[in-house]
Parts: structure tokens; C-alpha cells; sequence
């Protein structure tokens, strides 16, 4: 088919070139949509924390004073300084770029060719000419490919320099074809980048409960010493005064035994509470991360006692079940990855369909010489249309590829269901074990007045001579041990609350720490 239109066919192939150049310049509309098929979700990327808090808690790198911190301080100051955090922090942006990665599978693709021909017509005429080819490739979610090119071409042994265009546009209308299908590598990059910040909001979640634990250590281990300072410094006036009893004849010289072996005893429980300090203060010094040549050498001072307010009021267990199905960041990456499981399904259902094409090509040529029958400058214009089709005989790749696309989506189905079991299980465990936290600290306190009221009264009857000396240090060892209980207890309701709130997934927020939504 041949027909000659005006003169003006090459400007508007120009003018349709530049178009479909500046498609390249800012996110298309496609691109900037949002069409998943998925519920809204609870916020997920931590934005910061609160700087003013950090920069107080940060000491400088040239101070040889204390870290002094609270819990707040601590946590804040993990968050800004933590090596592996700042480590992970980078995950999500770096998952980020494979969306722009795969939204550049539609940009358009320029392209040009510039060259110079010699041709030797007689050993005395050489002549020369310059081509030029520019060309334009786009691929359109529709499953479009269009093509376009202008050239300028040099002239040959068999033919004289001539200018030509070309357009080619092709439409899938099986295999291919629709935005659903085209888009599934740009949605299934943007359930990456979700999951991505979904992952790195539970490093969040679990670097605050690790700072809060290790903060609470160190104060156990600051208490416990202080308990045994002063049960060693009872011990000591306790095996000086049976010392002196036996002088003046009022005990036998086999009490004093019993009275050394409790002072070296409390000796014994000092130097291992010193020990526990000394690597509970290294771990919170590592997650922390203040700075400096010499960060594992610096002191800690820790302002919060581990006092609390037993009526603080809990919500019931199904509150907290229904919360931590909602919020928990596993379960929303295991729901992101169901619904890249179900892009899966539609990319391989589609490739089930045979290829088939419709084409349409409009080219034109302009011989600068006479060239047979064709004048110099005049157009010869042609367009062809027609179909492609291309289908394997028994198509078993794509057969197979649906099919394992399917079953992988019914096993993510499954894990997602046993997650959820799994979630609220140790959720409801978690809120017994506050619940037994909680009444425990009642029964150490009782347990503790008891066991002091019973030294007291031993000592007494050892100065009337109606107990003995291991009575005593049996008696003075039961109440250290209550004493220490006591703050064990206090610390262990606080961390049965850190590991309630972090299964339920609400610990960020619980911590005033802001956090924004994923997009995808």
C-alpha cells in the first residue's frame, strides 16, 4: 500500500518524537497510582525520635563524667546512635530504589547513530556522506511498544543518500496485554519497599525493649550491690560481736564459724553482683553507642528507680489480642508478602494465554538523487498492518509456573493463619506472665517485712543466749534474698509489660516514638 501525504508528515513525526521524550520528565500518572488491593495499614516506618531528648542524653566525646540517663534518654539515645540500627536504617531505601527501577521498564529509550561513508566512484572521485539515525523506543502499561525513528542515510554503491522515518506500534491483545498484568513487577517493588519498613519498625521495636531490659539489668545489679554492701557490713559487726561474746565467755568458740562463713559469704554474692554491674553496664554502653575513643570505659549513672504504680490500669486480654493482630509488624509483612503471592498468581495466569500482536508500521522515504523511477525529493510512503501470534505446543514452562505460583500462595495462606495463632498465643502468655509479675511483687514485699521481723527476733535471742549464731545468718541470709526479690520482682513486672507491649506490636508508640505509614 502506498500513499503520498503532504509535506508536513516528517514535522508531525518530530513533533510526536518530543512528545514521547517528555514522557521521560516526572512520575507518570500510572506510576503515581494507588491501586492495591490492600487494606489500609498501621504506621510502620519509624520517622525519628525526639531529637532535643537525644542530643541532652549524647554526652561529649571529651567528657570523662557519667552517662547520666534515664529510660527515655537511653532508648532515644539508641535510636540515634545504635551502630547496627544506623546499619539497618538504610534497608528500606535501598529496597525503595527497586521501585524506581522497575518504573523505568516504561520510560522512554532515545537513541542515535551518527556515521561517514567514503565511496570511490573512479580513481579520481571519491565522495563522502554523513547518516544520522535518531530513534524512540516506549513500552506503555496498556502493552503497547511503539517505536519511532528518523534517518538520514548515506549514500551507497546501489543507492544515493536518502532521508526516512519509521513508526511502529504494536499491541499485545492476549499474552501482555492490560496494566494489571504490565504493573505487577512495579506493585510487587512497592510491597518490597512495605515490607522492608515493616522489618525495620520490629529492629525498632526490638532495639527499645533490648535498651529497656539492659537499662533495668543495670539497676538490679546497682541495687543488688547496695543490699549486699550493707548485709556484708551487718555480717562483719555480727561476727565482731560473736567474737566479743566468746571473750566474755558468753558463746562457745564453735559459733564463730558459722558467723565467718556468712561474712565470707556476703563477700562472695558482692564480688558476683560487682560482676553483673560490670557486664550489664558493657551491654547497655554497646546499644547505646555515646561515642568516643573510650565509650566501654565510661560510667553510667541511672536516674530511674525501678518504683512503679501497681494500680496502673491493663486492658483485657482481647483488647490486646485484637491490637496485636492489627499492629504486629511480622504479621503485616507476612500479609504484604500474601499479596505479592497474588501478583504472582495474575503475572503466570497471564503467560498461560498464547502471544498475539497486532502491529501497525508507517515508513517513508525521500532519495536526495534520482533514483530509478523515483525523482529526487519526492516522499514514497508505505504502512503495514497486521498480526503476530506465537504459542509453545503444550505450553508446560508456563503451565508449570501458574502452578507454583498457586500452591505458593495457598502455603502463604496457611502460614499466615498459623502466624496468627502463634501471635495471639504469645500474646495471652505474655499477659499472664504480667499478671504474675504483678502479684508477686505483693508477696515478695510481704515475704520480705516477715524475714526481717525473723532476724530480728533471732538476734535477739542470741544475745539472750536461746538461738545461735547459723540461726542468725540463716535468718540475715533470708532477708538479703527477700530484699533482692523485692527489686527482681519490680524489674521483672516491667519487663513482662516490655514484652506484653511488644507482642502486641505497640511498643514504638507506647514510647512516644512517631511513626509514619508505607506507601506503595
Amino acid at each position: 500500500m502506498t500513499f503520498k501525504p503532504d509535506s508536513r508528515n516528517m514535522s508531525l513525526l518530530v513533533v510526536l518524537a518530543a512528545l514521547m521524550a517528555g514522557c521521560a520528565f516526572g512520575q507518570p500518572a500510572w506510576a503515581a497510582s494507588q491501586e492495591m488491593k490492600i487494606e489500609q495499614l498501621p504506621p510502620a516506618v519509624l520517622e525519628k525520635a525526639d531529637p532535643a531528648v537525644a542530643e541532652e542524653a549524647a554526652p561529649a566525646a571529651s567528657n570523662p563524667g557519667p552517662v547520666v540517663l534515664n529510660v527515655e534518654e537511653a532508648v532515644f539515645m539508641a535510636l540515634r546512635q545504635n551502630a547496627s540500627f544506623r546499619v539497618d536504617s538504610l534497608s528500606p531505601s535501598i529496597t525503595q530504589t527497586y521501585e524506581t527501577q522497575e518504573e523505568a521498564a516504561f520510560d522512554p529509550t532515545v537513541s542515535a547513530t551518527l556515521s561517514q561513508t567514503w565511496l570511490e566512484n573512479d580513481p579520481e572521485d571519491l565522495s563522502e556522506s554523513m547518516g544520522l539515525e535518531v530513534g524512540l523506543q516506549k513500552q506503555i502499561p496498556a502493552g503497547t511498544a511503539i517505536q519511532a525513528g528518523v534517518s538520514r542515510n548515506p549514500a551507497t554503491i546501489s543507492a544515493p543518500a536518502s532521508n526516512s522515518y519509521d513508526l511502529e506500534i504494536t499491541q499485545a491483545l492476549l499474552q501482555g496485554r492490560g496494566r494489571e498484568v504490565n504493573l505487577v513487577g512495579l506493585r510487587q517493588a512497592r510491597l518490597d519497599t512495605a515490607i522492608s519498613a515493616y522489618q525495620f519498625r520490629g529492629v525498632a521495636e526490638a532495639l527499645v525493649a533490648s535498651v529497656e531490659e539492659a537499662y533495668w539489668d543495670n539497676v538490679l545489679a546497682e541495687r543488688s550491690i547496695g543490699i549486699y554492701e550493707k548485709s556484708l557490713e551487718i555480717a562483719k559487726r555480727q561476727a565482731e560481736e560473736v567474737r566479743e561474746r566468746i571473750k566474755v565467755g558468753k558463746l562457745a568458740e564453735t559459733e564463730l564459724a558459722a558467723a565467718e562463713a556468712e561474712l565470707a559469704s556476703r563477700r562472695e554474692s558482692l564480688i558476683d553482683a560487682r560482676s553483673d554491674l560490670a557486664k550489664s553496664r558493657l551491654a547497655l554502653l554497646r546499644l547505646i553507642n555515646p561515642g568516643g575513643d573510650r565509650q566501654f570505659s565510661l560510667d553510667l549513672k541511672l536516674t530511674q528507680p525501678p518504683d512503679l504504680n501497681m494500680e496502673e490500669p491493663m486492658a483485657d486480654t482481647d483488647s490486646h489480642v485484637a491490637l496485636g493482630l492489627k499492629q504486629r509488624a511480622d504479621l503485616n509483612q507476612a500479609r504484604l508478602a500474601l499479596s505479592q503471592d497474588e501478583l504472582e498468581v495474575v503475572r503466570t495466569r497471564n503467560g498461560l494465554l498464547p502471544k498475539l500482536g497486532l502491529f501497525l508500521s508507517l515508513g517513508g522515504t525521500q532519495y536526495t538523487e534520482s533514483f530509478s523511477v523515483l525523482d529526487a525529493d519526492e516522499w514514497n510512503h508505505g504502512l503495514t498492518a497486521g498480526l503476530t501470534f506465537e504459542f509453545p505446543v503444550g505450553n508446560r514452562a508456563a503451565k508449570a509456573e501458574h502452578k507454583r505460583a498457586a500452591l505458593a500462595l495457598d502455603q502463604a495462606q496457611a502460614s499466615l493463619r498459623n502466624m496468627g495463632q502463634l501471635v495471639e498465643l504469645g500474646i495471652r502468655t505474655a499477659y499472664v506472665e504480667v499478671e504474675r509479675t504483678r502479684e508477686k511483687i505483693k508477696a515478695t514485699e510481704a515475704t520480705r517485712k516477715l524475714r526481717e521481723e525473723t532476724l530480728n527476733t533471732e538476734t535477739e535471742k542470741l544475745r539472750l543466749g536461746k538461738s545461735t549464731t547459723l540461726t542468725v545468718a540463716q535468718a540475715s541470709r533470708d532477708l538479703v534474698e527477700s530484699q533482692i526479690s523485692g527489686v527482681q520482682a519490680v524489674i521483672d513486672f516491667r519487663k513482662a509489660m516490655l514484652a506484653l507491649f511488644q507482642a502486641e506490636g505497640s511498643l514504638l508508640e507506647r514510647r512516644g516514638i512517631r511513626a509514619g505509614e508505607p506507601t506503595f
